[in-house]
């Protein structure tokens, strides 16, 4: 038991050993078009195995294949809400990518009121073309743009992918060799431990990549602005309206300065019954008593 032990000790040390991990473990290095990194003799590429360039740098190369994680958002006013976001899914579909969410809540009573929020997730690629389909749906209130490198994570994980499979191997070859039950129970212990290790990279790993290869956006888009709730409103409603915000605000005022001051009423109201009440006794005692006429 003394030597296994040594044995399962030497399986998580480090990755010199024999025992390589399987092709599925090294993941293809991720590419902003959403391919993986091609190795051979095609034309155009360097010694190296980089595309070769003719001004022979490199660094366009590394800056090429960085892993970014790319999102956006847009807030959109539109006629018919509705139509909007089908024409929206139209367009994320006819891109190639996907609709992740949609939420619509409608106003019976009132449709210029609805709104729909919808979550697509698109090609890398395609992201600036779809923002420009999206921008023909209405009038754009708001849109911005975030890029995340995530390449020094993305290598990690998959570093860290390959020596978890050596790993895994070294310790399914013991597995193989061992002869008593205390050793096969000892050894299975630590094989699904480290399995479980190994499934939590990969699904980050293929995490990651789905974030790399398809950008989200989120779309907001919402109805016409009724007229004149954006002027100086005006007329009888208006001025009821602005009566009453003043009539709030003041009695706010008014109960946020009772709480300030109660506490305090509270205590001089605790030393003033004892001293009122000692007062009026001495009075008491010290006044003459009255005569009979």
């Amino acid at each position: 038991m003394v030597v296994l032990g040594s044995l399962l000790a030497g399986c998580g040390g480090g990755t010199d050993e024999s025992g390589g991990a399987p092709d599925a473990a090294t993941a293809p290095e991720t590419v902003p078009d959403g391919g993986t990194e091609r190795q051979g003799t095609d034309s155009g590429v360097g010694s190296e195995g980089a595309p070769a360039l003719e001004d022979g740098s490199k660094t366009t190369v590394a800056l090429q294949q960085r892993s970014v994680i790319r999102t956006a958002s847009v807030r959109l006013r539109a006629d018919d809400v509705l139509v909007a976001s089908k024409q929206a899914v139209v367009l994320v579909t006819s891109a190639g990518g996907l609709v992740a969410g949609e939420q619509t809540v409608i106003d019976p009573d009132d449709p210029d009121l609805t709104v729909s929020l919808l979550t697509l997730r698109v090609p890398e690629a395609r992201l600036g073309d779809l923002l420009a389909d999206l921008a023909e749906l209405g009038t754009v209130l708001s849109q911005d743009q975030t890029a995340t490198d995530v390449t020094e994570q993305v290598v990690d994980v998959q570093s860290r992918i390959q020596s978890q499979t050596e790993s895994v191997n070294r310790v399914r070859a013991l597995l193989a060799r061992a002869n008593t039950i205390g050793e096969i129970v000892q050894i299975e212990a630590q094989l699904a431990t480290r399995e479980a290790e190994l499934e939590a990279l990969q699904a980050q790993a293929k995490q990651l990549a789905s974030q790399t290869v398809l950008a989200t956006v989120t779309v907001s888009i919402v109805g016409p602005d009724p007229a004149g709730t954006d002027d100086d409103p005006s007329g009888f409603a208006a001025g009821l309206q602005q009566g009453w915000d003043a009539f709030v605000a003041a009695a706010t005022w008014l109960l946020t300065a009772l709480g300030v001051l109660l506490p305090f009423l509270l205590l001089g109201l605790v030393v003033a019954v004892p001293v009122v009440t000692l007062v009026r006794r001495r009075s008491a005692r010290t006044s003459p008593p009255s005569t009979p006429a």
